[in-house]
């Protein structure tokens, strides 16, 4: 796959993504799961024209440009969460927690697709961004994979049990 081929699936994927995100949005009824898919949704946006641009350099034969892209509200939420004891509710029922496994689907797919991507690019700027990319693909796993470990009440929160009552 060369540079333009793999710029063009990654523009796909990030619109699958705002697609999607958009649709769980406005059929989430909790107004806090409805905030995230739109913060989510803002993000793979910023993502489509990033690459768009970089795309449109390419295909115009300039090389490679470096992006710079900033923390994301939802980068920026993830490690707050980790840190303190409080939850966000989101959404509740069987509709919302299949979007929210679909969402940690889409994720997981950025998030390895990124990582190939950078491995294989030649240029620093093409690693650099796709690096950043795998990142933020992460701390959007992170955030939903503790929205739906909270609505399943698994007792893990980002994936890691939160207390035991049983003794060793």
């Amino acid at each position: 796959m060369n540079d333009i081929e793999a710029l063009r699936t990654a523009v796909e994927m990030e619109k699958e993504s705002l697609s999607r995100y958009l649709q769980f949005a406005r059929k989430t009824k909790d107004v806090s799961g409805k905030n995230m898919f739109i913060r989510l949704s803002t993000d793979e946006f910023s993502h489509m024209e990033m690459l768009n641009r970089v795309l449109e350099n390419l295909m115009e034969q300039k090389g490679w440009i470096k992006v710079e892209i900033d923390k994301s509200e939802v980068e920026k939420v993830v490690p707050k969460l980790r840190e303190s004891d409080v939850k966000i509710r989101t959404t509740e029922g069987l509709d919302e927690l299949s979007a929210l496994e679909t969402a940690l689907e889409l994720e997981e797919r950025g998030i390895k697709y990124y990582g190939e991507q950078g491995q294989r690019a030649e240029s620093d700027e093409a690693k650099s961004m796709y690096r950043r990319l795998e990142e933020m693909e992460k701390a959007h796993f992170d955030l939903i994979l503790a929205e739906r470990d909270y609505i399943k009440n698994t007792g893990f929160w980002f994936g890691v049990r939160e207390f035991s009552l049983e003794m060793y």
